[in-house]
């Protein structure tokens, strides 16, 4: 597979600056939204998506839906085919690649020892999605009201529903497995959020079991309020104010199930509005 590529001279040429070109990895098509909207807006996209990675195992029904997404929509290539031919490319600086998910680091890795730049994770990334303990410990320790937090591990089902019928808390359902969701149950009251996370629990009965999952303390009455920087070649170029929201959303599209974040609302800031949070990331 070749991949598209100008020389210094037929650059010139056109007198103007080169547009760049992406490219999108993904296995299970989290990232095809933004590849089918960049391609809308006239960019030159390449997607790689993964026919199988290690460690991620699936059903056969399964694998043939994941593998069908965005078909007729975006031309989708094989991703190692995708990052052997990319690795060829003479003119990088050219490429913006884009890996929908860490635990693709690996690959991401080789991309960025060849020169390449873009939104390219580490494995310390990784580390923080699949290993909950190290991610539990890092936020306890930058926000102490998560610190005084109860949170206990369960291998199976069985062993939760003891502890719930139990206790009179309300509790947040977090798999080990990457593909175990995050449950917030909408309710406050102990019995409702309680018939909530057993019912997620024995839906994805399987995904729960196979790592294990935890059951921490829901901090009620709460919002989640997240400044986040956009950083490029050692540079901040924008803030923003992430404001989760979709536990707010009317019957069980409030999981977030159905609408995901796309409910969130995002306050871009300019660095006169901001300078405090600008600050605070250097």
């Amino acid at each position: 597979m070749e991949i598209e590529t100008q020389t210094k001279q037929q650059i010139n040429l056109r007198l103007i600056k080169p547009r760049p070109i992406f490219v999108l990895f993904t296995y299970d098509g989290h990232g095809l939204p933004i590849a089918f909207r960049l391609q809308e807006e006239g960019y030159k996209v390449y997607v790689g998506q993964f026919y199988h990675l290690e460690g991620k195992k699936e059903e056969e029904k399964e694998k043939e839906q994941r593998m069908s997404l965005y078909d007729g929509l975006l031309d989708k290539k094989s991703g190692k085919e995708l990052l052997n031919a990319l690795l060829k490319v003479k003119n990088k600086d050219r490429y913006f690649i884009i890996f929908d998910f860490p635990f693709m680091w690996q690959y991401a890795e080789e991309l960025r020892k060849a020169g390449f730049k873009g939104l390219l994770p580490h494995k310390e990334d990784w580390e923080l999605e699949e290993e909950r303990e190290k991610a539990q410990k890092l936020v306890e320790e930058r926000y102490e009201i998560f610190s005084k937090k109860e949170h206990y591990e369960f291998q199976t089902i069985d062993e939760a529903k003891k502890f719930l019928e139990a206790t009179d808390k309300c509790w947040v359902l977090k798999g080990n497995h990457p593909d175990a969701p995050t449950i917030v149950p909408i309710s406050d009251e102990p019995e409702i959020a309680k018939m909530e996370i057993i019912n997620a629990l024995e839906i994805n009965k399987k995904l729960y079991e196979a790592e294990g999952f935890d059951l921490q303390e829901k901090l009620t009455d709460i919002l989640e309020f997240t400044p986040e920087a956009i950083s490029f070649q050692k540079i901040i170029r924008g803030i923003n104010i992430d404001i989760e929201i979709k536990n707010y959303a009317p019957g069980n599209r409030g999981y977030g199930g159905q609408t995901g974040c796309s409910a969130d609302i995002v306050f871009w800031l300019t660095k006169e509005e901001g300078e405090r949070i600008y600050d605070s990331f250097l």
